[in-house]
């Protein structure tokens, strides 16, 4: 996995939180490292912040859908608009997260990206067993988180959360009764 973000503390902890649970990380902080990193070494994940002094994400998505297609990004964003949101998603971001997002959203994140892009090694540890490790989430769980997420980034508007998460406004408020959210907290 490689990690990218221009904040050296956040770069450390989630490095540190990604090899305490078995995972291999390489770090960068700008998008030149990491295109010299990418021209190094194949990875399984990246892991980006939206913006560093060198440029925006959209710069890293677009290269890695030409030269490493399998290899997805998912993007951590902080005071996004919808629509950039949005058009991060269109450029071929596997996942948009708050850069406050809980590590355990993000390491369930990252699974579901190595999952969905199909690598046939394991390239990523199993989740701790047991309800004591606090560490496995239901894909229920996983949906409502991501729900939350979309609804926080839309800033409560269900058609651009909707869009977001690729799924009809109606689904979106099923989903709010499913899960027991506050029905107008989102409105």
């Amino acid at each position: 996995m490689l990690i990218l973000d221009g904040d050296a503390r956040l770069r450390t902890a989630l490095n540190a939180n990604f090899l305490r649970h078995g995972w291999q990380v390489r770090t960068g902080s700008s998008f030149d490292e990491a295109f010299r990193l990418l021209d190094q070494q194949d990875f399984d994940l990246v892991i980006s912040g939206l913006t560093m002094r060198d440029g925006d994400v959209h710069r890293l998505i677009v290269a890695q859908a030409e030269y490493a297609p399998r290899t997805p990004v998912i993007v951590l964003a902080s005071h996004s608009s919808v629509a950039d949101v949005v058009q991060i998603m269109r450029a071929g971001a596997f996942d948009v997260l708050a850069r406050d997002t809980s590590f355990d959203l993000l390491q369930s994140s990252s699974r579901s990206a190595i999952h969905a892009f199909g690598s046939t090694e394991d390239v990523y540890p199993e989740a701790p067993q047991g309800a004591a490790s606090g560490m496995r989430m239901t894909l229920s769980e996983l949906n409502r988180k991501h729900l939350e997420e979309a609804l926080a980034l839309a800033e409560g508007n269900r058609t651009i959360a909707a869009k977001v998460l690729g799924i009809s406004v109606r689904t979106v408020r099923n989903k709010i009764r499913q899960y027991g959210l506050p029905p107008r907290s989102y409105a």
